[in-house]
């Protein structure tokens, strides 16, 4: 299955990141926590970029 609003995922990924890196120049005790969280968001966005949800769902057959 695609992802038919990917791009729009892909700013959120973006704004995410963001939104967390602002944080962790505030709670700097949270710094590794937060920076965990930012990989993940570019992870997803990483997914969403090679349409590796389209191969995924194509392995997968519903019966």
């Amino acid at each position: 299955m695609a992802v038919t609003n990917a791009a729009r995922w892909s700013e959120i990924c973006e704004i995410q990141k963001s939104l967390l890196a602002n944080l962790a120049g505030k709670f700097p005790q949270r710094d590794e926590q937060l920076k965990d969280l930012m990989s993940n968001w570019d992870s997803f966005k990483c997914q969403l970029e090679s349409d590796c949800f389209a191969r995924a769902s194509s392995d997968t057959e519903i019966k």
